[in-house]
Order: structure tokens, then C-alpha cells, then sequence
């Protein structure tokens, strides 16, 4: 019965979608640009504290509990530049995967970006996230009530039947998606979807954290890495020429606390296996392949400095 509820309440929001008119985030401004209270059913207003950019992820505001309503954010965009990489401004680590990190067998397939609706209600303790284009439907269900839980549908398929544990670690994280981020691409013929997503109702050190998401089409199977105070960059595509996505997965400390005070990071390389699952890459007598390294003082890991690594090939620099 619970089920059969909700399933009205979403009908209900489908129906009346294009009736309203939505509350819509300017980004240059950092403000909201309300509409007539009068047209939208069941919206609080958003206060100027909520509307601080910091709070808004993708048009939307994050802090779920206190912002019930309807919105949209940004539409479907065409990508013009799928792996864009200002080399002006390039640092050492985007350097780095520049240099060792092939993506000339990555091929884009739909060039568009993902639009994104959400639907908030503050009494059901639910949230509804709809990201999509012309060939890609994402749906979350976020429940965000004394039991936190999050479930994800990828073109109808339910991906992810996440439930809060308690426990505070990476990978313990309500996703909230990033329509603008998205891309679609196939691999030696095999297709992928890519996304970031920040932490839903994040707060302090949390806001600091994302993670990028990749999607095995063929398999139904979501993959998930976390990223902390570490600069945004694509971080897929071949590192040995075995025909096999790889992923790079860096963690950082992000609090110093390394040698001289320096901060330190660690490198892993994941490939993808045939049911779509990302798994660390060893060598023949099971050993990691890893790099280990510091940013210097920075926090964040932007400038990277090797210390010491056991890698597959010859790393490039």
C-alpha cells in the first residue's frame, strides 16, 4: 500500500508539472528567481541563507529538509568539448593524466548533458531527483527520515538500494547527481555512462568530498569512487593499452599530517572486469599497483609530488 502511494504522488507531480512555474537558481547572481507564490502548489520560499551557492547543487537546493517544493535546473545541454582540459591553467595532476592516462579509444556517443527536476516534501521525508535527455532517464528516491535511504533507476533499471548504516566512511554517502556533468561514451564497443555527484545534505569537511559515478550499460552495474579535496578531472581511460577501461582512484589524507607536514595522497588503478565491475589491478603475485605521493602544503591535491610507486608501464612526465 506505502508503494502504491507514492506511485500516485508521482503521477500527481507528472501531471501538474506543466502547469507550474519554477523557482530557478541564477548562477551568476547566487540568488533564486521566485515566481509568483501563487502558481506553485505546496513550495515554501527559499530563504536568503539557502540561497548561498554553496547550499546549491545543480539548480537545487541540497539542504533537503528545509526547502519543500518543485524545481528545475539547468536543461540538457550540448557538450561541446567532452574531455575539455585548459592547458593554460593545467596543473600537475591533471598533467599527470594528461600524460599517462589514454583516452584516444573513448568514443562520445550522445553529446548532451542531462537535465534535472526535483521534487522535495518535507512531511513524506522524500526527495525526488528526474535527470535526463532524449536517451537516458535517471531517477533518485531519496528518503531523508530517521531511516536514510536512497534508491537510483538508470533507464528503469534500479541500480543502487542504498540504506544508511550509521556508520561515518566514504561510500556511506546519499548521491546527489550532477546533470551537467554527464557523459555517454563506449570503450572498444562496450557503453558507459559518467556522472558526479556531491554528498546530499552535506555539512563541514563532507562538502569537500564527490564522487565520480560510471556506469556499465551492458551489465546494469553502478560504480562509485570517492574523491577528497582532490581536483576535479576525468580520471577514466586506458593506463596499460589492454583494451580495459581503468580507473584512477586517489585517496588523500586532505589534513597534512605527512612527512614535514606535508599532505600526503595514494594513487590505486581499478579496471573494469566482463560483468562491469571495477576492481583494483595487481600483478601476477597479487601485489596493488600504486603511487604514492604529497601536494606539498595544499590540502588539496592539485600539485602532486611522487614519493614512491609500483605502476604497470612506464609513467610519463
Amino acid at each position: 500500500m506505502k508503494w502504491f502511494l507514492f506511485f500516485i504522488l508521482i503521477v500527481l507531480c507528472s501531471c501538474n508539472e506543466s502547469k507550474r512555474k519554477w523557482p530557478e537558481y541564477d548562477r551568476d547572481t547566487a540568488s533564486w528567481k521566485e515566481p509568483d507564490k501563487h502558481t506553485i502548489i505546496d513550495t515554501a520560499h527559499i530563504s536568503e541563507t539557502d540561497s548561498d551557492s554553496s547550499l546549491v547543487h545543480d539548480g537545487i537546493p541540497w539542504s533537503s529538509e528545509n526547502n519543500p517544493g518543485y524545481y528545475r535546473g539547468p536543461s540538457a545541454e550540448k557538450i561541446k568539448y567532452p574531455l575539455e582540459i585548459d592547458k593554460d591553467t593545467i596543473s600537475m595532476l591533471g598533467t599527470f593524466l594528461f600524460k599517462n592516462l589514454s583516452t584516444e579509444d573513448i568514443v562520445f556517443l550522445n553529446k548532451e548533458t542531462l537535465s534535472q527536476t526535483g521534487f522535495i516534501d518535507t512531511t513524506m521525508k522524500i526527495r525526488i531527483d528526474t535527470l535526463k535527455n532524449k536517451n537516458v532517464t535517471i531517477i533518485s528516491i531519496y528518503n531523508f527520515g530517521e531511516k536514510m535511504s536512497q534508491r537510483i533507476y538508470i533507464n528503469g533499471s534500479l541500480v543502487r538500494d542504498y540504506k544508511y548504516t550509521d556508520v561515518d566512511a566514504l561510500w556511506e554517502d546519499i548521491f546527489a547527481m550532477n546533470g551537467a556533468s554527464f557523459r555517454q561514451f563506449s570503450f572498444h564497443g562496450k557503453e558507459y555512462y559518467f556522472l558526479n555527484a556531491g554528498i546530499a545534505d552535506c555539512g563541514a569537511s563532507s562538502c569537500a568530498a564527490y564522487y565520480q559515478l560510471l556506469y556499465d550499460v551492458q551489465n546494469k552495474k553502478l560504480n562509485s569512487f570517492c574523491f577528497f579535496r582532490v581536483d576535479d578531472h576525468y580520471f577514466f581511460g586506458d593506463i596499460n593499452a589492454d583494451n580495459k577501461l581503468d580507473f584512477l582512484q586517489i585517496n588523500n589524507s586532505g589534513f597534512g599530517g605527512g612527512p614535514d607536514g606535508l599532505n600526503s595522497f595514494g594513487m590505486n588503478i581499478y579496471t573494469c572486469d566482463p560483468k562491469g565491475k571495477f576492481k583494483i589491478l595487481k600483478d601476477n603475485k597479487g601485489k596493488d599497483y600504486y603511487i604514492r605521493g604529497n601536494s606539498g602544503s595544499d590540502w588539496y591535491v592539485s600539485d602532486m609530488y611522487i614519493d614512491e610507486y609500483y605502476w604497470p608501464v612506464k609513467i610519463k612526465k
